[in-house]
């Protein structure tokens, strides 16, 4: 009670200088009551002072350090970044209720649970998301569903888009998702940032669990352990995914890369696989598809050395579909996604399927062998559509059924 009465009486304090009316009473309240101390300083700017500055970013700015770094510190920070776009005297308002929350909000925020935040930044257009100190109420996930296409982005850039347990874990709700979902014909896959499309496995992470005892040996594969089966491991997934990558795209970003249809590389991306020098293996499926997707002693060079290699060159061995210039990579994506979506997506199921299932058969044997989404494409609707509308000299309208 002693927290609530002191926020409150703050409240009552800066809403003397204040424009508008005293909206901090009520915020400040509220956190006293639980709910985290500064959780009254994003209320009071969502509602009081974003409204009224001219820099909406600034105000954005000061939220997410308020959940980033929950010290004395932060009030200042965040008043010298809301000077900067010329708040106004709510900027002072501000600078006094989040003084009065540090010391208490400092010690709620150890023991309240705080969700993820999303809010919407009108002046940018982009959601803006945070919260707490990247732990546990953090996607490591960013998937969005635009009309066709499911766009899936490794969201760790702090370090690479290495990817921890937590990320693999929701990779695999996302997969599931994908995979279930009919209004869904193609996904792209991307790394956050401009460095990387993904380092691979998290190895601090590794090394941590490994250290406490979590964790034995490891071999290939990654069922018993978060995300299985990993994208690398759907073997039935025959829905079409491409790869966009910039940046590195080492370990496990290769091995993902490796495990989708179709690739489209920057003219800055790097590919390797350096899991032989740090005592490692490729088990994610690299040791198999390299060697089976670039000439095997070019792969096998690669495989024992972890030596890189360019995106041109990997481009040259037939790993790659595209490399472009870094700025023209999503347009380029873009033309894929529009040529997959062109086709019928019975059509591009059965082929996908029938391709990999065949790669290793004899002629004989792929002839004879049985693929479930040609029987499924064979007898659609959309086998039919098809012919009609070039006969009648009009666009197919595909259904997907």
């Amino acid at each position: 009670m002693w927290t609530s009465a002191l926020l409150t009486a703050g409240g009552l304090l800066v809403s003397l200088f204040a424009d508008g009316p005293p909206v901090f009473v009520p915020a400040i309240a509220i956190a006293g009551m639980g709910q985290g101390a500064f959780v009254a300083v994003d209320l009071a700017m969502l509602t009081e002072v974003l409204p009224a500055t001219s820099e909406p970013g600034a105000g954005l700015a000061v939220i997410a350090l308020s959940y980033q770094f929950p010290q004395l510190l932060v009030p200042v920070v965040g008043t010298v970044l809301l000077a900067i776009g010329d708040a106004g005297p709510n900027c002072f308002a501000l600078f006094l209720s989040s003084v009065v929350a540090a010391v208490p909000g400092a010690l709620a925020v150890k023991f309240v649970s705080r969700p993820a935040l999303s809010i919407h930044c009108g002046r940018c257009g982009e959601a803006v998301r945070y919260g707490g100190d990247m732990g546990d109420d953090r996607a490591e996930i960013r998937y969005d569903k635009r009309g066709r296409v499911a766009h899936v982005v490794l969201d760790r850039p702090h370090v690479l888009n290495a990817m921890n347990r937590r990320m693999h874990a929701e990779l695999a709700e996302v997969w599931d998702d994908f995979e279930a979902d009919d209004d869904l014909w193609v996904a792209v896959v991307s790394g956050a940032g401009e460095q990387a499309f993904s380092v691979g496995q998290d190895l601090k992470e590794l090394a941590a669990l490994e250290s406490a005892g979590e964790v034995g040996p490891s071999s290939f594969g990654s069922e018993g352990k978060p995300g299985w089966p990993r994208l690398t491991e759907r073997f039935d997934l025959a829905k079409p995914v491409v790869a966009k990558v910039r940046g590195y795209a080492y370990g496990g970003g290769f091995e993902l890369a490796l495990a989708c249809d179709v690739v489209v590389a920057s003219d800055d991306a790097v590919f390797a696989l350096p899991e032989a020098k740090l005592g490692l293996i490729a088990g994610a499926g690299g040791v198999f598809r390299l060697a089976r997707q670039a000439p095997f002693r070019v792969a096998l060079g690669h495989l024992l050395t972890g030596r890189p290699m360019s995106a041109r060159r990997a481009w040259e061995l037939g790993l790659v579909n595209d490399v472009v210039p870094a700025e023209d990579l999503d347009a380029c994506v873009d033309g894929w996604v529009e040529d997959l979506l062109r086709a019928a997506p019975l059509a591009v199921r059965a082929v996908k399927q029938a391709a990999t299932r065949s790669v290793t058969m004899p002629l004989e044997e792929a002839f004879a062998a049985d693929y479930p989404w040609e029987r499924v494409r064979s007898r659609s609707r959309d086998a039919r559509e098809g012919p009609a509308a070039f006969a009648e000299k009009r666009e197919p309208r595909w259904e997907g059924r």
